[in-house]
């Protein structure tokens, strides 16, 4: 790479110019030179440090989230139906039935959340 700057044409999309002057515009920019060559150098970066990251996506995270979510919503479900039922709630011996529960609802976000990502 030389030391000097290069001059590179092309040609883009006009959506494309429609961002780019707004990016100027909101960022402060003197031409739109200024702010197409941040934006590149923004998009290589983001790039070149995808290519050495090793975390999780987004897209994983959110299938995390998602799944935290649903299992959540039904677990919170099922104790306010115990919770109006008081001896279901006092009784020692139904925690086994209510851990069998909370599995059979694991399972079911499993398959919720399946059917959700599958839509994308």
């Amino acid at each position: 790479m030389s030391a000097k700057t290069d001059k590179i044409q092309m040609y883009v999309p006009a959506k494309v110019k429609d961002w780019i002057i707004k990016y100027q515009k909101d960022e402060g920019f003197s031409t739109e030179s200024l702010a197409a060559l941040n934006l590149i150098e923004f998009a290589i970066r983001i790039k070149e440090n995808a290519k050495n990251d090793e975390s999780i996506s987004n897209r994983e995270l959110l299938e995390e989230i998602l799944e935290h979510v649903l299992l959540t919503e039904k677990v919170s479900r099922n104790n306010l139906l115990y919770d109006f039922d008081l001896a279901h709630y006092k009784d020692v011996s139904k925690r086994e039935e209510v851990n069998k529960l909370i599995d059979g609802f694991k399972n079911k976000v499993t398959v919720e959340k399946g059917g959700i990502l599958i839509k994308k």
